[in-house]
């Protein structure tokens, strides 16, 4: 018997199939020949745990030793996953993968050591500390990055250090970590430049831009943008155009600049549009639509909200859906409607919750605790707020444990 392990992919603690398997095991003598389950460690380890009287019936255990092909095809369909389809699953199949991973790395541990092997080991490492980044697993992600990039940098494989740096680089950004995370964007500038890869140049010096952006130096996000857009053009790189254009919008739009903005934006979406990109396309309505609530036009920006939550919820995409959901809530917060404007801040807050997205859970707990503030109800504002801050301190970012910190003063200064 084959994929047994597809039915424990549950968040539900207790699986129906493993309750089944225990109390009905007697229906198995029926069956007048031997039965073999083949299941990877993690679904055999959850079997003898889960249903133990069914397992007591075993016979014996058989361990099979990889092979190369088997491994190769796995890794085709786990470590290369779109970063897309990953980010939507929720926190019980991301931790699946995780635990799929895992097996995979040890069979190419087990297979040897050489540079196929470790190569492949550096790849399953990259997208492990992706998925542990995803759940807020900084440390973890961290180790895994680093891992990878041992073995990247043992191969001489470039182009992988260059990539690898720069998702470590991603990683101390999400943590505060600014001038960690412009050495190691700077480390993989200079090896991409070394290599002649434009689009690995055009690529970090976006993120560069980002950072300048979070930082307020707006002269240097221009013109880091506008350096990543010039290339990008030149190599005809429609997708890259778009989020650059995208990224301008958005600086536009911080400073003020709305007509701008707007038209840049606009630009963006034509390109997504055309490309069929349905997730950049309502990533730049969801902006459109932050645009309009800064203008005061809320049924505009309503109308926009609800695009971007139909179509995010057509792509299967719930982390955009939860994004949705809590700009919507925001919208009803501030035209006083507070009881649509909690409903729908849970209902995003419940996604991220699924997801294991404990940034943005903690921002929904944050903007909920705000809500219960207006409403005077300080002590449950507190509360929250106090959630919100133990999620932000695990997560190590200086910037929102500050911001959050000075929220919770203010509520115990009310609160006196």
């Amino acid at each position: 018997m084959h994929g047994l392990e597809t039915s424990l992919r549950s968040a539900d603690p207790h699986p129906p199939l493993l309750t089944h398997l225990n109390l009905g095991r007697e229906r198995y003598r029926e069956l007048g020949c031997p039965l073999l389950l083949w299941l990877p460690d993690y679904a055999l380890t959850r079997l003898a745990r889960e249903a133990p009287d069914f397992w007591a019936w075993r016979s014996g255990v058989f361990e099979f030793a990889p092979e190369p092909e088997v491994a190769e095809s796995a890794l085709r369909q786990v470590a290369y996953e779109p970063g897309l389809v990953t980010s939507s699953l929720d926190a019980a199949a991301k931790r699946e993968r995780l635990a799929l991973l895992e097996q995979l790395l040890a069979d190419y541990r087990e297979l040897g050591e050489g540079p196929r092997e470790r190569n492949a080991q550096a790849d399953i490492l990259w997208k492990m500390g992706s998925l542990r980044q995803d759940l807020g697993e900084y440390k973890a992600a961290r180790r895994a990055y680093q891992e990878g990039l041992e073995f990247k940098r043992e191969l001489e494989e470039e182009r992988g250090v260059a990539g690898l740096l720069h998702q470590l680089g991603t990683l101390a950004q999400a943590q505060g970590d600014y001038v960690e995370a412009r050495r190691l964007y700077q480390q993989s500038l200079e090896i991409a430049q070394q290599l002649g890869d434009r689009a690995g140049i055009a690529s970090t010096l976006h993120q560069l831009g980002t950072l300048a952006q979070a930082q307020g130096d707006y002269v240097e996000t221009r013109r880091l943008y506008q350096e990543s857009l010039d290339i990008k053009q030149q190599l005809g790189d429609r997708a890259g155009v778009a989020s650059s254009l995208h990224q301008l919008g958005m600086l536009a739009h911080s400073q003020g600049n709305y007509p701008k903005a707007s038209r840049l934006y606009q630009q963006s979406l034509d390109i997504k549009q055309q490309l069929g990109n349905r997730a950049g396309v309502a990533y730049t309505l969801g902006q459109l639509g932050n645009l309009a609530r800064a203008q005061g036009n809320l049924d505009k920006a309503r109308q926009l909200y609800e695009q971007v939550r139909d179509v995010s919820e057509q792509m299967g995409d719930r982390k955009s859906v939860a994004t949705a959901f809590h700009q919507l809530g925001m919208l009803a917060q501030d035209q006083g409607d507070y009881a649509e404007a909690r409903r729908l801040y849970q209902q995003s807050l419940d996604i991220e919750q699924q997801l294991g997205n404990r940034a943005d859970a903690a921002t929904s707990l944050a903007q909920l605790a705000l809500l219960e503030e207006a409403e005077g109800n300080l002590e449950r504002a507190l509360d929250i707020t106090c959630q919100a801050q133990e999620i932000m301190t695990s997560l190590g970012n200086p910037e929102h444990m500050a911001r959050i910190q000075r929220q919770r003063e203010r509520l115990e200064g009310k609160s006196q």
